[in-house]
């Protein structure tokens, strides 16, 4: 008996749906792939966390069980699973606002009481890091924090650290904005600071700083 050849229109179709196999696989493969987070990133969000001593909650999803840090509260990660993102604002709106006596929605507050890690210097992707007016954050800046060079935003302010600025945050050559006002930091403002080519914004004020303090604007002009 002879067989009869398949049409190369069917062999077509055939290739086009394996093809097509591999592609949703390969994309499916990717998401899941994207979704962890890199261990070095854990290790560092663990290992602020451990130096916290109340979270009021803020840290109930950051524990040693969970093994994507990109799934944490308050954290954001980009596609290869390096996070990029760490925001705890201390003033916020609840999911139903409280009203004062003028009908005003009143922000509420949280907080969060300990010291902050050297080993989030080790987020190394990390573009954003607000952690401000948390109140009881208190003892030193990290030196390692200079160690962000992707960081484009920091904020610290409204918090209780003290000590001098690290002049190692004049390694942030990427930062935009910085503020750490309403803290009781002492000391002169590093002169590497104010040199950064791209930051515009800065806050210092409410601490017990000396000498000269950079103005909130700063304008750089190009030579």
């Amino acid at each position: 008996m002879i067989m009869a050849s398949p049409s190369k229109k069917s062999r077509r179709g055939t290739t086009r749906s394996f093809i097509l196999i591999l592609c949703f696989s390969f994309i499916s493969s990717s998401q899941l792939l994207s979704q962890a987070c890199h261990d070095v990133d854990r290790s560092a969000l663990l290992g602020f966390k451990a130096q916290i001593t109340n979270d009021n909650g803020n840290l109930k999803t950051w524990n040693t069980s969970s093994t994507d840090c990109c799934t944490w509260d308050h954290i954001n990660c980009d596609s290869t699973g390096r996070v990029i993102k760490l925001e705890i604002p201390g003033v916020f709106r609840g999911p139903v606002e409280v009203l004062d006596a003028d009908g005003v929605p009143v922000p509420e507050k949280t907080s969060m009481n300990g010291t902050l890690s050297p080993t989030l210097g080790n987020l190394s992707s990390l573009q954003y890091l607000e952690l401000s007016e948390l109140q009881g954050l208190e003892g030193p800046i990290p030196p390692e924090l200079g160690n962000l060079q992707q960081l484009t935003f920091l904020n610290l302010s409204g918090n209780r650290l003290n000590g001098s600025i690290p002049s190692s945050l004049g390694n942030l050559i990427n930062l935009e904005t910085l503020f750490l006002s309403d803290n009781q930091l002492s000391g002169v403002v590093p002169s590497s600071i104010p040199s950064l080519k791209k930051l515009t914004i800065t806050y210092f004020s409410g601490n017990q700083l000396t000498g000269d303090i950079p103005p909130r604007i700063i304008v750089h002009e190009d030579n």
